[in-house]
């Protein structure tokens, strides 16, 4: 479950039993907003298809990247076009 920045879980790590654990998500919660404004724009979408074509670098544009593996994959592609679509947040 998510509250404000942190998403909490319950986790085992065998030693204590199940507990309460917490992480902080990521600061671009819109995927695809290279420039934090907000929102995606078609341009941003544009760059998200070259970079997945191998035609730009992953480094342009983080909140592309949602795994942080350095390209973007049709699934990254299709968050962003929904952020694009529905807003953001």
């Amino acid at each position: 479950m998510a509250a404000g920045d942190r998403l909490f879980f319950v986790a085992d790590d065998g030693q204590t039993g199940a507990e309460l654990w917490s992480v902080v998500l990521p600061a671009t919660a819109c995927p695809g907003d290279c420039d934090d404004s907000g929102a995606v724009t078609v341009d941003e979408l544009v760059r998200g298809v070259g970079i997945a074509l191998g035609t730009g670098a992953a480094d342009t544009c983080a909140a592309l990247d949602a795994n942080g593996d350095g390209a973007v994959a049709i699934d990254e592609l299709i968050a962003a076009v929904r952020a694009a679509l529905d807003g953001c947040g």
